[in-house]
């Protein structure tokens, strides 16, 4: 391993200094020689070593900072604690909506950068708020391959908003974090293209009959 550091020491000047077609020679002799993937050595050569002999590596700036946490939790909490796939195309539609009604306090970085954020960086931001609420992440039952390969399925970036007479359906359940007692269920069709919602309450649960 000392004597392959010291070939790619030695090799790491030339690479500097060359144009295309040197560093590409270059780099498939040092594979051949060193047996270390393509992407490593272009990280060996490519930077030049600090003091302590490993190679200094570029640190990546935040643009997701501690600062997006608030605005971004206060919406979460608003649409009831969803996951980052769902959470992602309501922050690009209602972050806007939000500032102009006054129902979210941010500045106007914040909030182009709550209209860019991926899921994935959603999920990781309220990782710790997630814990802190003792809330379960969102799982999927099992679904047979077969089935779900039957079954055309959409997420909330795949709906058609312009076409009207997509509907979303949701049974709510108005009773907090317990179902026991007695409560009202609403059932509710929401227009994806108009917004336009319908609700229907049905009869909570029935009390439990002793058999006969």
């Amino acid at each position: 391993m000392h004597s392959r550091e010291q070939y790619l020491a030695a090799q790491r000047g030339e690479y500097l200094r060359g144009n295309k077609r040197q560093k590409t020679r270059l780099l498939n002799e040092a594979r051949k020689r060193t047996r270390l993937n393509r992407k490593v050595l272009i990280r060996k050569l490519a930077h030049v070593p600090a003091a302590g002999g490993e190679p200094q590596r570029r640190v990546r700036a935040a643009k997701y900072g501690v600062a997006l946490k608030a605005p971004l939790a206060q919406v979460w909490e608003l649409f009831d604690f969803p996951c980052g796939q769902r959470l992602a195309p309501i922050l690009r539609e209602q972050t806007e909506k939000l500032r102009a009604c006054g129902g979210l306090q941010c500045s106007r970085e914040m909030a182009d950068l709550l209209q860019e954020i991926s899921p994935k960086t959603i999920d990781r931001l309220l990782a710790r708020e997630r814990e802190v609420r003792c809330l379960q992440p969102h799982r999927r039952p099992p679904v047979h391959p077969l089935l779900y390969q039957r079954v055309p399925v959409k997420t909330a970036a795949d709906w058609d908003r312009q076409e009207v007479g997509n509907l979303q359906l949701d049974y709510v359940l108005h009773c907090g974090r317990s179902t026991a007692g007695e409560y009202l269920p609403t059932f509710s069709a929401t227009d994806i293209a108009t917004g336009w919602w319908e609700g229907w309450p049905q009869s909570g649960n029935p009390p439990v009959r002793s058999p006969s």
